[in-house]
């Protein structure tokens, strides 16, 4: 399902999709994003968006704040984001200005 708003979704399995990044995904314009894929959610009937991190280096207060943002609009449709592939330096990132647990789940894959 590719799009030109910064990022493709593919359906994996019964109830879950990917979300894979690209280089133009612009975090500091989540609307037309979320809209995107709040209406795939619910199409979908997805229970689980998988949200890969391998192509994102570091994850600053605004990528952090999209994911965020993500995670509450994937709760709203009692779906649950799970970041997958994040690298050391994404995680050390996110850790330096943070100070509670993030609202989406990091597993290592799916």
């Amino acid at each position: 399902m590719e799009n030109n708003q910064g990022f493709n979704l593919t359906r994996v399995g019964k109830s879950s999709m990917l979300l894979e990044p690209y280089d133009n995904l612009d975090p500091s314009d989540p609307e037309p994003m979320i809209e995107e894929i709040s209406k795939k959610l619910i199409e979908n009937n997805i229970f689980t968006l998988f949200y890969d991190l391998n192509k994102v280096l570091i994850v600053d207060e605004i990528y952090y704040s999209w994911l965020c943002h993500l995670s509450d609009t994937c709760t709203l449709f009692q779906a649950e984001l799970k970041v997958i592939n994040m690298k050391a330096t994404a995680a050390v990132s996110i850790s330096s200005f943070i100070d509670s647990q993030p609202p989406f789940k990091s597993v290592l894959e799916m």
